[in-house]
């Protein structure tokens, strides 16, 4: 085979300018693109890999047509696009394309200048991290729909192909195939060769297809393409290979032998065999290019996903790990299947159990009453096969029909049903509305029809909208105004207080163009004017009080009714201001609760003071120590709206303790003169007292508290003083002892 590598050099030397770039996506005028972050693809509108480069891409190739320089390349180091492997086909004579064979006949699409089934790119969708695009073409009557899926976090991506019989009849043998020459990193290594390897041929005992292809310089590199299903088939050899049933069958120059393995520059493929396709009918497979090895099993595990029957799901074509199904209500359900190649080759368990008819099998019928996240995992009993799948699909409950009434004209006579305006907000299709004579109890339910189709007073009558299919249904009571037309207008409440004066006139609860009526309480207030339509609250015990206003018809009209609820609440009283007075000796303490009187709820006590020796949780006082001065407080009553709240004001007056002081004593001479001033013995006094003698000496001045000893008589005399308080604390008292002596008296003096 012809491979140039003429501009090798070059190429290398401008890829190594490249950058890392984010991970993007998008679809141009020449292909579309999917720019990952760790491997990156570009799709030809001609629906094969293999298209021009675009900015920012980490493309690498010798190839000298632009346009089809970029295949795809991968970066299963992850470390920012250092060292990476590929372009993976795109160097020296591009081999890469699909194909298929009808009756014998090849067609195929190429990136070496084949298009021999005509198509486009469309659809191009990013979901998340996931991509996708779709190619649609024909050709012999085929229908050829691919659809390239990948994950932007992955190193692998699936093809699916549907190929669709257009022909009017049958064919049978009709094949597919997808062929490509593995250059691995010959930009880097400067060799085409690689090791080719059959990993996995289809057997009755093992429906796994890979074949792999390898280079070890600079460094492993890896692709391959796998896939499960009896009908696939890998190979290797050759270069162009243009022929989908040689492919299928191993033809030479093509390996298909398991285990076989061969070191060359050629080509790995995988074919498709559809034995027999009706007239009109489609078939759908696919298949995965693996980027690196150790992903093998993880691109297995892409192969599967849910299908539901019943409800459509609203999951990404990508085949995400999670999935969606609706239910348009509690009571539906939806049957789940897990598809995919070989999937009886594995055991399914569903969890958690609740509302699912099995908790094992491919297929389970869920019928949650709540949305519900659901896991099943397959196991593999094959042991060709080796990961355990694990998917998630979110179970989502709606609520059904929603009914709602457009409200009927008022009418004397009879009201015809079928004139009634009914719709289902929810819009749920392939409902059916029906009227019945008793609430129904499930959408089938038709055991209490409405006979006819005409309401008259006093009948009931229930609107139902079912749906059938989905299990749900709601209603609603139909209400007709048989009062002739007349209205007393919406309902309505009021609040009021039962403060004394508290009125209401209770007409101007009454709504616009109300007809002439009439009032009545429906409850024994005993303080409502029906003539005026006046209520009176003041001192009513709370509670609820009801008043009908009653239009004014002849019959048989019947009249239209409107009622008004006044809910009436206690007013707040936190009773009668008070005083006390305390002293502040060490230990008094007052209960202020104990000064209450005439309050009607329990209130909170606050300090408008700041002496800091009050409790407000307790309403405890604490005066021991206080400075002497007033002290205020309030408590306060909350009433329910539009009730205020009512205050209570206290005033504590603290009183000065009194202290005489220390007791004290003295000794005096009884000579001449001899005075004590007992002011002087004063210690510890918090105020001025009052002296007073309790012996009987006649010579104390209390005015004064002079002490006159001068010639009395030996003894002891005792003295009082008193320093007063103001109520309620009481007077204290200071003793004093003061003791009298002679005066010494050595007699006369003498001589001789």
């Amino acid at each position: 085979m012809s491979k140039s590598n003429n501009t090798l050099k070059a190429i290398g030397l401008a890829f190594f300018a490249l950058t890392a770039s984010p991970a993007i996506s998008q679809l141009t005028g020449t292909g579309a693109y999917f720019l990952g972050n760790i491997a990156e693809i570009a799709i030809h509108n001609n629906g094969h890999e293999g298209t021009a480069d675009i900015g920012g891409t980490n493309a690498r190739s010798d190839q000298w047509d632009p346009s089809v320089y970029f295949g795809f390349v991968a970066n299963p180091q992850n470390d920012g696009w250092n060292n990476y492997d590929g372009d993976f086909f795109t160097p020296g004579s591009p081999e890469n394309g699909f194909g298929i064979e009808v009756n014998g006949v090849n067609y195929s699409n190429n990136s070496s200048y084949y298009n021999e089934i005509p198509g486009s790119l469309s659809n191009y969708v990013v979901d998340g991290n996931c991509m996708s695009v779709d190619w649609n073409g024909t050709a012999a009557g085929v229908g050829v729909k691919i659809t390239y899926k990948f994950v932007s976090t992955e190193l692998y991506y699936t093809t699916e192909v549907t190929l669709t019989n257009n022909t009017g009849s049958a064919l049978n043998d009709l094949y597919y195939y997808r062929n490509f020459d593995p250059d691995n990193n010959v930009t880097l290594s400067f060799d085409y060769t690689t090791q080719n390897t059959i990993v996995s041929q289809p057997t009755p005992a093992c429906p796994k297809a890979l074949v792999s292809a390898t280079q070890t310089n600079p460094w492993l590199s890896y692709v391959g393409i796998a896939a499960i299903g009896q009908q696939f088939r890998v190979a290797y050899g050759g270069f162009a290979n243009r022929d989908a049933s040689d492919i299928w069958n191993g033809t030479w120059p093509l390996v298909g032998t398991l285990g076989s393995t061969s070191f060359m520059d050629e080509a790995i493929a995988l074919g498709y065999k559809i034995n027999s396709l009706p007239a009109g009918a489609s078939e759908t497979f696919e298949f995965v290019i693996i980027l690196d090895d150790t992903q093998v099993d993880e691109a297995f595990a892409q192969l599967y996903e849910f299908n539901f029957s019943g409800y459509v799901g609203a999951g990404s074509v990508c085949n995400p790990v999670m999935d969606t199904a609706y239910l348009p209500c509690p009571g539906a359900s939806v049957v789940l299947d897990m598809t995919g190649p070989g999937v009886n080759d594995y055991t399914w368990t569903w969890s958690p159990g609740t509302g699912l008819s099995s908790t094992t099998g491919v297929s389970v019928t869920a019928s949650p009453g709540t949305s519900t996240l659901y896991t099943v995992s397959g196991v593999p009993i094959n042991p060709c096969l080796s990961m355990t799948i694990v998917k998630e699909i979110y179970v989502n409950v709606g609520t059904g029909p929603l009914v709602d009434i457009v409200p009927p004209v008022g009418s004397c006579g009879g009201f015809d049903l079928t004139t009634l305006v009914v719709t289902d907000l929810n819009g749920v299709p392939g409902t059916t509305t029906t009227f019945h004579s008793a609430i129904p109890t499930s959408a089938t339910d038709m055991t209490n029809l409405f006979p006819g189709t005409i309401m008259n007073p006093g009948d009931v009558v229930y609107v139902m909208i079912a749906d059938p299919v989905g299990g749900c249904f709601d209603y609603e009571q139909v209400i007709v105004n048989f009062s002739g037309g007349t209205t007393a207008g919406p309902d309505n409440t009021a609040t009021l207080c039962n403060t004394a004066g508290t009125t209401i006139d209770v007409n101007t609860l009454l709504g616009a163009g109300v007809d002439p009526g009439v009032w009545s309480e429906t409850t024994s207030s005993g303080q409502f004017n029906a003539g005026t339509g006046i209520f009176d609250a003041s001192g009513l015990t709370a509670g609820n009080y009801t008043f009908n206003y009653t239009t004014d018809v002849v019959a048989p009209c019947l009249p239209d009714i409107a009622t008004m609820t006044i809910t009436v609440n206690q007013n707040a009283l936190a009773g009668n201001d008070n005083t006390a007075s305390l002293c502040n000796t060490a230990g008094t303490t007052l209960d202020l609760n104990t000064l209450l009187s005439g309050n009607n709820g329990t209130g909170i006590w606050a300090e408008t003071t700041a002496s800091g020796q009050f409790n407000a949780g307790t309403g405890v006082f604490t005066a021991g120590g206080l400075a002497a001065g007033n002290y205020t407080f309030t408590y306060t009553v909350n009433g329910t709206a539009p009730c205020v709240p009512d205050v209570a004001d206290f005033t504590i007056t603290v009183s000065q303790e009194a202290i005489a002081g220390a007791d004290n004593s003295a000794t005096l001479c009884n000579m001449a003169g001899a005075t004590l001033d007992l002011n002087t013995l004063l210690s510890g006094n918090n105020g001025i007292g009052t002296w007073l003698e309790t012996t009987t000496s006649g010579q104390f001045n209390a005015g004064t508290g002079v002490f006159d000893a001068s010639g009395l008589g030996v003894g002891v005399y005792t003295f009082t003083y008193t320093v007063a308080a103001a109520a309620p604390c009481l007077p204290d008292v200071a003793n004093f002892s003061i003791t009298v002596t002679n005066l010494p008296n050595a007699g006369a003096d003498n001589s001789t």
